[in-house]
C-alpha cells in the first residue's frame, strides 16, 4: 500500500510532541507544545475541515504530554519544570484550569492519562532517577483531589516511553522500560497491588512502549528493541499466561536522544481484536496491521515529502466510531528549541 491512500494536513508550525484524541463528535483535537523558556501547550480542533488553535497555558513545559476528551472536555497532562511536578489542564466554560499534582520529586514527565470504565480519571508518569526519584507513579482523581502511589518499578530514567490502558473490569495495565535492566515490563493492579512482570529482556527491548487491551481482555504491547540490525518493533502477547513476542519489522533510524525519539510506537486493537500499529523513525511513519501470517505494512509518509530535516519519531493513533483511523506526528525543522510541524493524517476508506 501507499502514501497516497493517507490524507495529511498541516495543523500548526513551530510546535512539537503532539497527541491526538477524537471527540464524540468523531473530530480529532491535538495537543502540542514548545519546550523553552518561555514555551506554551496548545489545542487544536479540527471543524468543517478547518485547524483553529488555542492557548491552553505558558510557561517552561517538557512532554511528551497526553489528551483526551471525556464527553465534550478536553484534557492535557503536561510536565511543568518550574514547578517540577505534572499538571492536568481541563477546558471548561470559563477557559482552563489548570491543577498541579503535587507529587514528591521532580517528576510529572512522559505523561499519559486513562479513564477508567467507571469515568474516573488517572495518570501514569515518571519521577526519574536522573534527579533521585523512585521510577513510576501513578495518581487517580477521587473526590476532587489527586491520590498519588509509587508503583513499584525501582529507578527508571525519563524519556523511554510508558503507556496505560483499562480492562473492562476497571483493572490499570502499564507497560514501561526497565533503565537498569534494559528489558521490557507490564503491571497490572488488583486488589490495590501492582503486580510487575517482565515482558522482554532483550537485551535494550522495551523502549517507547504502548499498551491495549482487546475485546478478550489479553493485553498486548508494541514496543522497540534495539539490535544489530537496528530497531525493531515488536508486537507482545499475553497468551495462556506466557508472553510472546513477535517482530512487526526493522527501523533503521530511530535515533534516542534528548530532543530525539520519544513515542516511537501507538498500538491500537479495532473491534474485531486485530491490532493495528503505527511508528516511525527519522526518515518515514508507517502503519502495521496483524494479519493471519504476516504483517500488511503502509508507508504513512518520508520526510522526503516534508518540510523538515527528520520526523520527530513520535506517533499518535486513534480510531474513531465509524472505522477511519487518525495519526499525528511532526516533523523537525529547528532542534533547539524543538520545534517543527504538526502533522495530522487520516486513512482513506
Amino acid at each position: 500500500m501507499t502514501a497516497a491512500e493517507w490524507v495529511q494536513e498541516v495543523v500548526f508550525q513551530e510546535a512539537a510532541k503532539p497527541a491526538l484524541a477524537i471527540g464524540t463528535d468523531g473530530q480529532p483535537r491535538i495537543a502540542f507544545m514548545v519546550e523553552a523558556m518561555p514555551g506554551f501547550v496548545a489545542l487544536a480542533e479540527r471543524s468543517n475541515g478547518t485547524w483553529s488553535e488555542e492557548q491552553v497555558a505558558s510557561g517552561y513545559f517538557y512532554g511528551p504530554l497526553d489528551l483526551l476528551v471525556r464527553g465534550a472536555t478536553p484534557i492535557i497532562n503536561f510536565h511543568n519544570h518550574d514547578l517540577e511536578d505534572q499538571v492536568v489542564a481541563t477546558r471548561g466554560e470559563s477557559g482552563w484550569a489548570l491543577t498541579p499534582i503535587n507529587h514528591p520529586g521532580h517528576d510529572g514527565w512522559d505523561n499519559t492519562l486513562g479513564v477508567d470504565p467507571s469515568g474516573r480519571l488517572h495518570t501514569l508518569t515518571t519521577d526519574p532517577i536522573d534527579f533521585g526519584g523512585p521510577g513510576l507513579e501513578y495518581a487517580t482523581l477521587e473526590g476532587g483531589v489527586w491520590q498519588v502511589e509509587e508503583v513499584g518499578t525501582g529507578p527508571i530514567m525519563y524519556a523511554e516511553g510508558l503507556s496505560m490502558t483499562f480492562a473492562s473490569d476497571g483493572a490499570p495495565h502499564i507497560s514501561y522500560h526497565n533503565t537498569l535492566e534494559r528489558s521490557l515490563y507490564h503491571g497490572v493492579r488488583r486488589d490495590g497491588r501492582w503486580q510487575l512482570t517482565r515482558v522482554d529482556s532483550g537485551p535494550n527491548a522495551g523502549m517507547f512502549s504502548s499498551i491495549a487491551v482487546g475485546m478478550d481482555e489479553a493485553p498486548r504491547i508494541s514496543y522497540v528493541r534495539f539490535g544489530p540490525g537496528g530497531a525493531e518493533v515488536r508486537l507482545a502477547r499475553l497468551e495462556n499466561g506466557q508472553w510472546r513476542s513477535e517482530l512487526i519489522d526493522t527501523v533503521a533510524d530511530l535515533t534516542v536522544g534528548f530532543v530525539l525519539a520519544r513515542n516511537a510506537t501507538s498500538l491500537r486493537i479495532d473491534p474485531a481484536g486485530v491490532a493495528h500499529v503505527a511508528y516511525s523513525g527519522e526518515s518515514s511513519v508507517k502503519f502495521a496491521v496483524q494479519g493471519d501470517a504476516s504483517w500488511e505494512i503502509e508507508i504513512i509518509d518520508t520526510i522526503a515529502e516534508n518540510v523538515g530535516s527528520r520526523f520527530g519519531e513520535q506517533v499518535d493513533l486513534e480510531r474513531d466510531a465509524a472505522g477511519q483511523w487518525h495519526l499525528v506526528t511532526f516533523d523537525v525543522v529547528r532542534a533547539n528549541p524543538l520545534a517543527g510541524n504538526i502533522l495530522y493524517y487520516r486513512r482513506l476508506p
